[in-house]
């Protein structure tokens, strides 16, 4: 079995415990992100961490990262997948201090 990004829990996190909604609400740039979009986004980046990320474990546990020659070389597939993650605008958002 594959991994499986634990969604519930972190909407649980986000609505429950950090009443995220409500925090972006007072912020000016953020004030129509509300709880579905919360959990559209979660869904999506868990759909990358499944379909992307989760496939190199193996690759990385296998193969190491490497020093030679003054460089870090990562494992197979990773540089892709950092291209991928910033082509899909995930290193986009930011994030911020919630104050409960």
């Amino acid at each position: 079995m594959g991994y499986s990004p634990p969604l519930r829990d972190i909407q649980f996190v986000m609505h429950e415990l950090l009443n995220a909604s409500n925090v972006f609400s007072e912020m000016p740039h953020f004030s129509d992100v509300a709880a579905p979009l919360i959990d559209q986004i979660s869904e999506e980046i868990g759909r990358f961490a499944v379909d992307v990320l989760a496939p190199l474990n193996k690759v990385g546990n296998q193969s190491g990262c490497r020093l030679g020659q003054g460089e870090a070389k990562t494992p197979p597939g990773i540089s892709e997948a950092y291209k991928s993650y910033c082509d899909s605008g995930w290193h986009g958002l930011t994030v911020h201090k919630f104050v409960l």
